[in-house]
């Protein structure tokens, strides 16, 4: 019956798409001015108890008080609003009016009956309780932390709720990243000036280990009770991460040890900085075990069994390897086992553990699951180490094992892969899915939440949900029918927010409209919807541009072409390059429109913009002669299909690596008549070792070493090892140096508060101006890699088009050295600010 369902959905989605795409021809063209104006959804949540959909409205991007909380200024707009799950009452605000804006969703108790949420108002973060019976809330005065890898709050049960909270009502780390920086220069500079005390940050280095003199803020773990209002410290130092134990009689801690010494081997970009230290908290108690001494506890797994009675970590020795670590068992007294891994290897090669990436490992009841690789196989399987066993492959008869379960049960796990849901576990392994129609997880990872919750944490439960092509979700339940979930929406993309076995909230964006669903069995309520008059709006959808890449392989780039014209009347053509990255149209959310450039707003200025396929190697780096290669093959791809498109009229724009490979052809294609780099890496030399804005300024918030330089050794800037060990390398991958040949006109753009340093791109404009050359350099102040600030989003967009109508349309460009102010050129009408 699904099976029936599903096809007569696909049907209806395919023929109302068509519709939908001729629409999409009609209307005026979307422009960056509309998106700045976006309103949007931020996270949504149905309640366990099945009765309550609870979800984040956010006003007018620009109606922000202020932007120097980075892509979390939006949160600063965001309401709560709650809508009945039975019934057909209109959405309602949670809280009245005068609660918000600014207020945050956060979890459910166990039963639903009360509420965690947030209020990020006039600097100042809190975390409030609300009672669903009466939707009272009450505001704790507690500032909670917002940690990068790990937990943030958990309830134990209906009435006691964990929470990490700092000592002062200074924002976290994570939002004082963005704008906090420029706020302590500015009170050192002020210091400076009052010469009552010395305005300084010191950092010192021994032996690798690097650290700063001032202390980083404390952390507490407190235990609310909800119920009498009181709260009570559990634990205390700096808390990295936390994990409750299902029956919630113990918590696992994970604090900050001493700093990880650099290896000589190597640096990862975002390797961990310090040891993790674990300890056991019982809660009713307060007493506290710890682990034998010396061992350093991995972040991203701190999984407990479903008895409550063990902990599943990775460990190692202080100064050992990660890989010379093992699964460990912590019982709750602290006694340590570790498991026999049978020498399976969870780590690719060149693999390890950093702050984003772990040990994938979880608990079919008390047997634990690694996801592994013999040391002599490619293949990764998930492996079940029950003690006294050799290890046995559970998805051995799988295509391919994917490394996220979707769901996990005391007997059985769920997970997708090869177009279907598949059941592993007592000894078999079973398709859950029917064979007909292909099916993926529909569940979506929330960014925001941290890295551990995010990735290595699937939930309790016998059940998933799962999506087709055609946008048809059924809830899939281990031995149990399925049940479809609502209709599909073909007018867009769909997201699930949350799901419980009865219900899902999605979210359908198109063109900017962001409509957001309810979907219960045989019926789609459509809850509330945003910039309902992007409607009449044109956005250009890509076309496919098949070619073979450098290595002979089939690939794909994609064409956006100005809606309402003829390729023959493009403005010119923009060849908007990322290497490892094609735009292929599918994610217009207003977050992803609002910042870098993207292909589709300026196709509706008028110009045909082609992402490249380009593809890079596992660690993400590659050679320049590489890239351009694959960039020149695109691009002739897209001549010999779109001959009318003007050749004469070419820009190669990139942003971040983009903006990296942009100064590198443009010191060696003649191709393009002019180029445009924006926050550009150039010379890997001066990079390696730079500090980040943030550290320079804030080094006991954390002091971002590796960012740079594992950048540049492990990353995209591909370099086998720290400069004086190859500099040859250095000079050949540092567009810097072959800038001495750029001929066309360039355009490089950058900020004083972006990780790239300035330097980068002044360096590059330093040696067209030495040349005689042509070139201008724009500076954001109070940005970073992206804009923020809506009257810098749309500048930045007005000064691409008005380099590119000076370099590619009619304009005339003044000569070097003419005596012109070639800034005062008349900003061309359909680029003046409305």
């Amino acid at each position: 019956m699904i099976i029936v369902l599903l096809r007569r959905l696909a049907a209806v989605a395919l023929t109302l798409a068509c519709l939908s795409s001729a629409a999409h021809a009609q209307g005026r063209p979307m422009t960056i001015r509309d998106v700045v104006s976006m309103s949007s959804f931020g996270a949504a949540s149905l309640d366990p108890g099945g009765r309550w959909a609870v979800y984040e409205r956010r006003a007018a991007y620009d109606a922000a008080p202020a932007f120097d909380l980075d892509h979390r200024s939006v949160w600063t707009l965001s309401e709560l609003w709650i809508a009945e799950i039975v019934g057909r009452a209109s959405p309602v605000r949670l809280l009245p009016a005068s609660e918000g804006p600014g207020l945050l969703l956060g979890d459910w108790s166990p039963s639903g009956r009360r509420l965690l949420i947030y209020r990020l108002r006039d600097d100042r973060f809190e975390a409030g309780v609300v009672e669903m019976s009466d939707r009272t809330v009450w505001w704790t005065g507690l500032t909670p932390d917002a940690p990068f890898t790990g937990s943030t709050a958990a309830w134990l049960d209906d009435d006691r709720l964990g929470l990490t909270v700092l000592p002062d009502a200074r924002l976290p780390w994570l939002f004082r990243y963005a704008g906090g920086a420029q706020a302590e220069i500015a009170r050192q500079w002020a210091a400076q000036a009052r010469g009552r005390e010395p305005s300084q940050t010191v950092v010192d280095t021994l032996g690798g280990a690097a650290m700063a003199q001032t202390p980083a803020r404390d952390r507490a773990l407190v235990l609310l009770d909800t119920g009498s209002r009181k709260v009570r410290p559990l634990a205390s130092g700096l808390i990295r991460d936390w994990a409750v134990s299902p029956d919630g009689g113990a918590i696992a801690v994970l604090r900050a040890g001493p700093p990880v010494p650099v290896s000589p081997d190597g640096v990862r970009q975002f390797g961990n900085p310090e040891r993790g230290r674990l300890e056991l908290i019982e809660v009713a108690s307060g007493r506290a075990t710890s682990p034998p001494a010396g061992l350093d506890v991995a972040p991203h797994l701190l999984r407990w069994t479903s008895a409550s009675d063990a902990l599943l970590v990775w460990v190692r020795r202080d100064g050992e390897p990660w890989a010379s670590g093992d699964l460990a068992r912590v019982d709750r007294d602290g006694a340590l086992v570790r498991i026999d891994r049978h020498g399976l290897d969870p780590f690719p090669p060149g693999g390890d553990i950093d702050q984003l990436a772990g040990v994938r490992a979880d608990l079919i009841g008390e047997t634990p699951l690694l996801y592994a690789r013999r040391q002599d196989a490619s293949r990764f399987d998930w492996q079940a180490l029950a003690p006294g066993d050799p290890p046995r492959a559970l998805t051995a008869d799988l295509d391919q094992a994917p490394g996220r379960l979707s769901a996990i049960g005391d007997e059985t796990a769920l997970l997708f892969a090869s177009g279907g849901l598949w059941e592993i576990g007592a000894g078999r392994t079973t398709r859950r899915s029917g064979p007909d129609i292909p099916v993926s997880d529909a569940q979506t990872a929330d960014r925001m939440k941290p890295v551990r919750l995010r990735v290595n944490a699937p939930p309790r439960q016998d059940w998933t949900l799962a999506i087709d092509g055609a946008g048809g979700m059924a809830v899939l339940q281990a031995g149990a029918r399925p049940v479809p979930l609502g209709v599909p929406d073909p007018s867009g993309e769909t997201t699930v927010l949350s799901a419980t076995a009865g219900a899902a909230l999605v979210i359908t964006r198109d063109r900017g409209m962001e409509t957001l669903r309810l979907a219960v069995p045989g019926e789609d309520r459509k809850l509330d919807r945003v910039n309902a008059g992007f409607a009449d709006l044109a956005l250009s959808r890509p076309v496919p541009v098949p070619h073979l890449d450098a290595s002979g392989r089939p690939t794909t780039s994609w064409l956006f072409l100005p809606p309402g014209r003829r390729p023959e009347e493009a403005e010119g053509v923009v060849v908007l390059a990322y290497p490892g990255a094609v735009d292929d149209g599918r994610y217009l959310s207003p977050p992803t429109l609002l910042y870098g450039p993207r292909a589709a707003l300026l196709a509706s200025e008028g110009y045909a913009v082609l992402s490249p396929s380009i593809p890079v190697a596992a660690s993400g780096s590659g050679s320049i002669a590489t890239f351009l290669t694959d960039t020149d093959l695109a691009v002739d791809a897209m001549w010999a299909a779109w001959p009318g498109l003007p050749r004469d009229r070419t820009a190669f724009l990139g942003h971040s690596f983009g903006g990296y490979l942009a100064v590198a052809a443009a010191g060696r294609s003649t191709r393009y008549q002019t180029y445009i780099a924006w926050a550009p890496a150039t010379d890997l030399l001066g990079l390696w070792g730079e500090f980040t804005p943030a550290s320079r300024a804030m080094p006991e918030e954390g002091l971002t070493l590796r960012q740079q330089t594992g950048w540049v050794e492990a990353n995209q800037g591909g370099m086998p090892g720290p400069p004086w060990t190859a500099s040859d390398r250095y000079l050949e991958a540092s567009p810097y140096l072959t800038a001495n040949r750029i001929t066309a006109p360039i355009l490089l753009i950058t900020a004083d508060r972006d990780y790239v340093p300035m330097s980068q791109a002044e360096r590059v404009f330093s040696v067209v101006n030495r040349q005689g050359g042509r070139a201008r350099l724009i500076t954001y102040w109070g940005e970073g890699h992206t804009n923020i600030s809506p009257a810098n989003i749309l500048d930045v967009y007005d000064e691409i088009l008005r380099w590119l109508e000076e370099t590619l349309g009619d304009g005339q460009l003044a000569p070097a050295g003419a005596g012109v102010d070639s800034t005062s050129a008349p900003i061309p009408p359909r680029l003046r600010p409305s």
